[in-house]
């Protein structure tokens, strides 16, 4: 019975020595495509005898096996640091097509925000003529009785005065609190 277990064990493991393992072990899954099929390419990792293979495998290979796609598998490893290389590559000698996609960046975002500036503008152009309007033909009659107008330019606020002495303003003595629970001096 053992051995016939152990028969299947091992014909069943062909199809799935490859399982799918933790995206943050393979920082480049999803980001390559399969030539063949078009698929993304997965993270995958296949044990040996001494040492668990790290792998990206297309999704169509990963899923149905080498019948379901023909691409190779990519060791993980390898491909990491070849495409690290590239990156530090590009970065240390494109400069100038850096700084060109900055400022195209920059200007497409300046040019999005012009008709939102145009618009701001005419709202503010609008309401400004509509408050000129609306305040030159309304006689001060027909204001209500509650406003007070605005006070006119250099003019001091006013203070209260006392009717006795009418140029120091009114003082008036701070009233005393006293806490309920603090006894008076008897």
């Amino acid at each position: 019975m053992w051995q016939k277990a152990l028969a299947i064990a091992a014909a069943r493991a062909g199809e799935h020595t490859q399982r799918a393992a933790s995206p943050a072990d393979y920082h480049l899954t999803g980001l390559i495509t399969c030539p063949d099929c078009v698929h993304s390419y997965v993270g995958t990792s296949a044990t040996g005898r001494t040492r668990t293979y790290r792998y990206y495998t297309c999704l169509s290979r990963a899923r149905y096996g080498p019948g379901g796609c023909p691409a190779p598998r990519l060791p993980a490893g390898e491909t990491d640091a070849a495409v690290l290389q590239a990156l530090c590559d590009f970065y240390a000698n494109s400069t100038e097509l850096i700084q060109d996609a900055v400022t195209r960046a920059q200007q497409r975002h300046r040019d999005g925000h012009a008709s939102q500036r145009a618009e701001h503008a005419a709202i503010l152009a609008r309401s400004s003529r509509r408050r000129t309007r609306s305040t030159a033909t309304t006689p001060r009659s027909r204001t209500a009785p509650w406003t007070t107008p605005p006070p006119a330019s250099g003019s001091r606020p006013c203070t209260a005065r006392s009717p006795s002495s009418p140029s120091e303003p009114t003082t008036s003595p701070k009233p005393s609190v006293t806490s309920p629970h603090r006894r008076r001096p008897a």
